[in-house]
């Protein structure tokens, strides 16, 4: 059996989209589990989808608390983890289970995705380790920007297909990473379980991009990246190095504050100067907690 959980937070319309996507595929069950949603997506989805198990929360409880929900609540010996705001090309989940059955040692995968225009995005991403880090806020990957793709790369969640075999070994998603991250720690305990996962280049879908994190502003993006970023950081390093890469990124963002204050002198869109100084500030408090 294949079971789908898609988690969603106010993507009401594109949430409709990707659950039209799903009818007529070789699909046992689909599960939304809804963020608290203050545009109707919950009501939409009992209007128009019968079929499907809706769980809605009280509150926003992040991505991966309510992928767990869903996941534990699924019944599919394959579980489809996917993004609202991504569509799965027609006929492809039955491609996808078939690969599973016939690889048997791949218990983590995922298509290829691709953004509407039909330009391949990158789905494996640099793992932000020491190293990462390190390039990242010391201003060295601005300078060789090939450096970014030495560290190990993970496999995003945006529509990841599990064997439910793997709960027994690696646990579903760690519920510290409330957005952002978690598919970074999850791809990393399941490498160090002899876990095998893999991307299936001959299936692709068409992956909108940010539809939950486009309802935020730009600066509450950069500060839940940055914050997943370090609780990463936290949980695999020792406290000295957790504390040198906080000390990094402190350095960092106060370089970058410095700049932008020298510009606000000439610079005729002073708000926008402003503003970043004040993530700047809110960042560098994230890191000093």
């Amino acid at each position: 059996m294949l079971s789908v959980v898609i988690v969603s937070w106010n993507t009401k319309d594109i949430l409709f989209e990707c659950l039209k996507s799903l009818e007529g595929e070789e699909v046992d069950e689909t599960i939304v589990v809804d963020n608290a949603s203050s545009d109707g997506s919950s009501e939409m989805v009992k209007q128009h989808f019968k079929n499907v198990q809706l769980i809605s929360n009280p509150d926003n409880y992040g991505f991966s608390k309510a992928a767990n929900i869903g996941l534990k609540k699924s019944i599919g010996d394959q579980i489809l983890l996917l993004n609202s705001d991504v569509f799965i090309e027609k006929g492809s989940i039955k491609r996808m289970k078939q690969f599973m059955n016939n690889n048997p040692d791949i218990k983590i995968t995922s298509p290829l995705l691709f953004s509407p225009e039909g330009e391949q995005l990158q789905i494996l991403r640099p793992i932000p380790n020491l190293i990462y880090m390190f390039f990242e806020y010391s201003f060295i990957s601005r300078i060789l920007p090939f450096v970014k793709t030495i560290p190990p790369k993970y496999i995003q969640s945006a529509a990841l297909l599990i064997k439910r075999e793997i709960n027994e070994k690696l646990g579903w998603f760690d519920e510290r990473f409330f957005f952002y991250a978690e598919d970074v720690d999850f791809c990393i305990r399941a490498r160090r379980e002899g876990i095998k996962m893999t991307l299936i280049p001959t299936i692709r879908a068409i992956h909108i991009g940010g539809g939950s994190s486009k309802k935020k502003s730009r600066n509450e993006y950069n500060i839940l990246n940055i914050e997943a970023n370090l609780k990463f950081i936290d949980k695999y390093y020792t406290k000295v190095i957790a504390d040198f890469v906080r000390n990094l990124v402190i350095i960092h963002f106060s370089l970058r504050s410095i700049f932008n204050t020298i510009s606000s002198i000439s610079y005729i869109n002073r708000t926008e100067i402003y503003k970043k100084i004040f993530l700047y500030k809110e960042i560098k408090k994230i890191c000093r907690r």
